[in-house]
Parts: C-alpha cells; sequence; structure tokens
C-alpha cells in the first residue's frame, strides 16, 4: 500500500484539562485478519461547537505518531521525541497501541456482520499521535485505506480520542469525518490551546485530490470546526503567518481546471484562518470597518478590486491601507491574503502554457493586448489565430478560453469601466464564444476606441469589424 507522507509536527506545550470521569476503561483484545472487531464503550460527544478559554502560554512537547497495521503491530514513526516499541514476544506483553486498532474499528463496523468485513479491513490501517497532556496518556487516533470502500455498507472513515490505562483503552469520544479521505495522517496544530487541542486530518482521495479537516477536543468534545476538499493533493497547509503561535490554517482554493488539472493554468485562491480570542476565524476579503473613514474606504478599494480579480490594484491599495494603519490587525490580515494571492496570480500572467488568459486571471489586461498589437486585427482577434495556437487553450478547449474571459473581464468592467484594455480583451472573448458575433465584438471594441482615441490598434480593429459586421455598428 502507497501511504502518503506524515505531516506530524507536535509543536506545543502540556496544559493538563480537566477530562469527563464515570467512563469506563475496557480491555481491548489483540485483533487478526479476520477476527470479529470488539466494541468499545465511548464517551459522549459534545455539542456541535464549544466556546474555549483564551490560554497565552505553551511548552514544546515530545511526540510519537504511529501507524497500527492491519495484522495489529504497530510501526512508530518519530516526529517529536519517540521511544521504540518493542514486538510481542512469547514473554512480552502484547503493546497496548496495538489494540488501538481494534478499539477504532469497532466504531468504524458497528452493524456490520464480522464474517464480511475482514477482507475489507485488511486494506485498513490506524494512524496514531499522541496529545500531550500532564499526567494522562491521551492519544487521537484515525482509521486510514481503500478497504472503506470495500465494507458491505458505506462508511467514512473516523476518528478517536482515547486515554491509555495499562494495556486497555477508554474512549473519550469519536467522529465520522466529513471531510471523507481515502487515506489520512495526522497534524497536531495546537496541543491544549485556549482549552483545547487541535487536530489536523490531511487527506488524499482520488487520482490527486486531497482533503482537510481540523477537529477540536476539549477533554470532553471531539467536534470539527473545519473541513476541506482541494482538486489538488495539499488541500490546506498549517503555515505560521504572524509570528505567533500556534500557527494559522491557509486552504488551497486554487482551480486547477481552467483548462485541465496538467495543463499548467490555475486561477490561485487562498482561503486564511486565523486564531481570535482562542478560536480560528476565517479572514475576510472586504473593508475594516474598526478604524478612520479613509482606512475603511481604501480597504473596501483593496477587497472590490481583489473580487474583480483586479490583482495589482488590489494589492496596491491594500499595501496602502496598511501604510495608513500598521498597527491595525484586521488591515493586516487583510494585506497578508491579498498579497498572498496576488503574488501567484502576477508571477503566472503571461506564462507559457497561456499567456493571454493568465494575464486575465491577474487582471493584467494591458499585457494580455500587448499580445495582440504586433497582428493584424484579422489575425490577433481569429480564434485559430497566434494567441491561441500553440497553447493549452488550442483545439477542444477553445471554448475554456471564451468562458474565462467573458466572466473575468465582466466582473473587472462592473469596477472599472473605463479600462480601455479590458473591453478589448472582452470583445476578443465574445468571437472566440461566437465567432459571427460581430456586432458585440465591434461595440466592445469601439467602447475601447472611445477611451484611448490615439491607440492604433483599437482603430484598425474597430475598422476590421465595422467591415465584417457588413460595415454597420451597433
Amino acid at each position: 500500500m502507497t501511504r502518503i507522507p506524515l505531516l506530524s509536527r507536535p509543536r506545543f506545550g502540556a496544559i493538563a484539562v480537566g477530562l469527563a470521569t464515570g467512563l469506563v476503561a475496557i480491555a481491548a483484545a489483540a485483533c487478526s485478519n479476520g477476527d470479529p472487531i470488539p466494541t468499545i464503550e465511548s464517551g459522549t460527544d459534545g455539542p456541535a461547537s464549544e466556546t474555549p478559554v483564551a490560554s497565552d502560554t505553551a511548552t514544546e512537547p515530545a511526540s510519537t505518531s504511529t501507524t497500527v497495521r492491519p495484522g495489529g503491530s504497530p510501526s512508530a514513526t518519530a516526529t517529536g521525541t519517540a521511544e521504540a516499541t518493542e514486538e510481542p514476544t512469547a514473554t512480552t506483553e502484547v503493546d497496548p497501541l496495538a489494540q488501538l486498532r481494534p478499539a477504532l474499528l469497532s466504531s468504524l463496523t458497528i452493524g456490520l456482520d464480522p464474517g464480511s468485513v475482514g477482507a475489507a479491513l485488511d486494506e485498513i490501517e490506524v494512524v496514531a499521535l499522541e496529545l500531550p497532556t500532564e499526567d494522562r496518556d491521551l492519544w487521537v487516533a484515525v482509521t486510514s485505506g481503500s478497504g472503506i470502500y470495500d465494507l458491505p455498507e458505506p462508511r467514512e472513515h473516523v476518528l478517536g480520542v482515547y486515554e491509555r490505562v495499562g494495556a486497555s483503552w477508554v474512549e473519550l469520544a469519536n467522529v465520522t469525518l466529513s471531510s471523507g479521505p481515502t487515506y489520512a495522517e495526522l497534524e497536531l496544530l495546537a496541543a491544549q490551546y485556549a482549552g483545547a487541542s487541535w487536530i489536523a486530518v490531511n487527506g488524499q482521495t482520488g487520482a490527486h485530490s486531497g482533503t482537510f479537516e481540523l477537529l477540536r477536543f476539549d477533554g470532553v468534545a471531539l467536534t470539527s470546526a473545519i473541513w476541506w476538499f482541494s482538486s489538488t493533493p495539499a488541500a490546506a497547509t498549517i503555515e505560521d503567518l504572524d509570528g505567533v503561535e500556534p500557527p494559522e490554517v491557509v486552504l488551497n482554493a486554487t482551480d486547477p481546471y481552467v483548462y485541465c488539472y496538467a495543463c499548467g493554468v490555475r486561477a490561485w485562491q487562498e482561503v486564511i484562518y486565523r486564531w481570535v480570542d482562542g478560536q480560528l476565524a476565517e479572514v475576510p476579503l472586504g473593508p475594516v470597518t474598526n478604524d478612520s473613514q479613509v482606512v475603511r474606504d481604501t480597504t473596501e478599494v483593496a477587497a472590490i478590486y481583489a473580487q474583480a480579480d483586479l490583482w495589482q490594484d488590489a494589492l496596491d491599495a491594500a499595501s496602502e491601507a496598511l501604510a495608513l494603519a500598521p498597527d491595525n490587525e484586521d488591515v493586516w490580515w487583510l494585506h497578508q491574503l491579498i498579497e498572498r494571492v496576488a503574488s501567484d496570480r502576477l508571477g503566472d500572467a503571461g506564462s507559457d502554457p497561456q499567456p493571454f488568459v493568465t494575464n486575465v486571471l491577474a487582471g493584467e489586461y494591458e499585457d494580455a493586448v500587448d499580445l495582440m498589437r504586433p497582428y493584424l486585427p484579422e489575425v490577433a482577434l481569429a480564434a485559430d489565430g497566434p494567441l491561441i495556437a500553440a497553447t493549452v487553450a488550442e483545439g477542444e478547449t477553445t471554448g475554456a478560453t471564451a468562458t474565462w474571459v467573458l466572466d473575468y473581464t465582466e466582473r473587472a468592467l462592473k469596477v472599472e469601466p473605463d479600462r480601455a484594455a479590458a473591453h478589448a480583451a472582452r470583445a476578443f472573448g465574445l468571437l472566440l464564444d461566437n465567432p459571427e458575433d460581430w456586432s458585440g465584438a465591434l461595440a466592445e471594441m469601439e467602447t475601447a476606441l472611445r477611451l484611448e482615441p490615439q491607440d492604433d490598434f483599437y482603430r484598425e480593429a474597430v475598422e476590421y469589424l465595422f467591415e465584417q459586421n457588413g460595415n454597420a455598428f451597433g
């Protein structure tokens, strides 16, 4: 079985947290392939959301992430300070970690005939990670593997939190993963931060898609705080963006299917979650309202430009707002979000797979039109002309070019109706969408010429389109 890399990086301190009492510890017997899966008593999940209490300090813990293989013997992968696990022998007690697999699989197979699940469970592993706490031996574990699809009834992978007492486990809570990974790995985002541990599940599914889910365990309740799917393998990253622990969560919202997954043209996008009062909150792409009027206005302009995919304008406005209010945390985060996306979009603008469309995706309409200028209008505006030929837009994907150009220019022109190059780019998009739409293309190019009457290319393009439209305007 191919495994995805384990991304475990425990970074935070251990602070004791009160856990619910009255949980009954049970000893889980070792489970070999094909044996019935024993059940285990579980704790009670809490409500869908909890309000944590803020905490200020953390210390560096040691942690071990362990994959419990189908045969029941764990193989440890150290990501912090790890201790080797002895294989059971005739004179050695069975390692308790080996018992975590049947304990968790009992949650996955509730209601199923034990005789019908053995083959499927051969393809399911359990990945475990220690939760740093004082005076408690707490672990989180998740099922992983393609065997989930071979169970006699539809199931999703499950994650549970357990306390180890000798060779026995008490299940404190478990939850079915909403993100639906096929293969899953665990990452500890924060240990005992603001009264809870935050556990990330990085997953893979399909040919090259990724999943992400962030769960919160407050000592009693285990709840899913964020889940995400991406058409690219890395659905999310955990990054320290502001230099203050814990790190933030950055969701990958990029669309890799502008043409095809392997075509190399992507509409980059991100969603950032930052910490506010001990909880994660999405950074909004909108105006900052708790500062001076000029800062509110400038951040609103920045957000409007970003929503219209005019990324250089958005970055300029966000940078201006940050200069006006360098100590405003909300302004800083808005600038961070816009800067990260703008950097990717502008970095791709004019790139080889499709120079015209990558400029449009970045809002660089002047550069997009500059690609037309070396040619006569009848050549530049042709569906099989140099802006399309020998690029990923050639052939069957030409329709995709029209779709993206018309969508982006419509939104850009609502914000900047006097941007001549956006009108000229839209004229080209209209012809790609319908080669007979001479009237629509002529109207857009006329507007471009009206806005920039000295532009020779616009004038020549209007003359050409006028002729193609039967020597008539409108």
